[in-house]
């Protein structure tokens, strides 16, 4: 463990906590809980035990993996919507998820795509890396200069088709925050300067989105002179691998 923390906001104020030592999972536990989380966000489909037997090396039957899905369910990690039903990942695995990345040494940029967003970003090309960052990604950025106060914000339309949604109310609670979140900016600037790495905001968490359909991600650098804030919104599954390490290579 390197002590990178995720931030947590709530009512008080923004909160660090080690994840992993707070819920004191087994090693074997973790594993089984970051191979679910990262099937549901491959495939969509909620994961079976019989799942991970076939695609991961644990060392156990598939009795032991489906008895440890069920304690990680009970613990809040997993949820399951019905009894012979697989399982999908909580905001708290979510998190667990993100954090065993963060936990991680930085990775270069191996994906072609990754590393033209980081020389858009470099050179200030603010339109392009917007306009391919959510095609890449799927997701919503924003992007503020903090000293010359300028923001710039794009990729509504990719996120909103890679949701999926259950009621007409919930596209309007994304569109909402997308509309809204110029003027929540000062909160994501006086978290993102208390920490070095990426913060991570799932669900109802985020200081910037009320939608709990959502996850945020924050980094604040510097480029040429220029304090820069980038966020980026997505659905809680979206790909916290790639996300992070375009966001530490920044």
């Amino acid at each position: 463990m390197t002590g990178l923390l995720l931030f947590l906001y709530t009512g008080r104020g923004v909160v660090g906590e080690e994840i992993r030592t707070s819920y004191k999972l087994g090693s074997r536990q973790a594993e089984i809980l970051e191979a679910a989380v990262r099937e549901f966000i491959r495939t969509g489909r909620p994961v079976s035990s019989g799942m991970l037997y076939r695609r991961y090396q644990f060392g156990i039957k598939p009795a032991r993996i489906r008895s440890e899905l069920h304690e990680l369910t009970a613990r809040g990690f997993l949820r399951q919507a019905y009894r012979s039903s697989g399982r999908v990942p909580s905001d708290l695995g979510y998190i667990f998820y993100a954090h065993g990345i963060l936990s991680g040494a930085p990775s270069s940029l191996r994906n072609s795509g990754l590393a033209r967003l980081a020389r858009f970003f470099s050179q200030l090309q603010w339109e392009q890396f917007l306009q391919h960052f959510s095609s890449l990604l799927g997701l919503v950025g924003v992007i503020e200069d903090l000293r010359r106060g300028e923001i710039k914000k794009g990729g509504i339309a990719r996120l909103v088709e890679r949701l999926d949604w259950q009621s007409a109310e919930e596209v309007r609670d994304v569109v909402w925050d997308f509309e809204q979140i110029d003027r929540r900016l000062p909160r994501a600037v006086s978290i993102a300067e208390q920490q070095e790495d990426v913060a991570v905001f799932v669900g109802s968490q985020s200081p910037l989105t009320e939608s709990d359909q959502l996850s945020v991600l924050l980094k604040k650098c510097e480029k040429r002179g220029n304090e820069i804030l980038l966020v980026a919104v997505g659905p809680k599954r979206m790909d916290y691998q790639k996300v992070i390490t375009l966001l530490r290579n920044l």
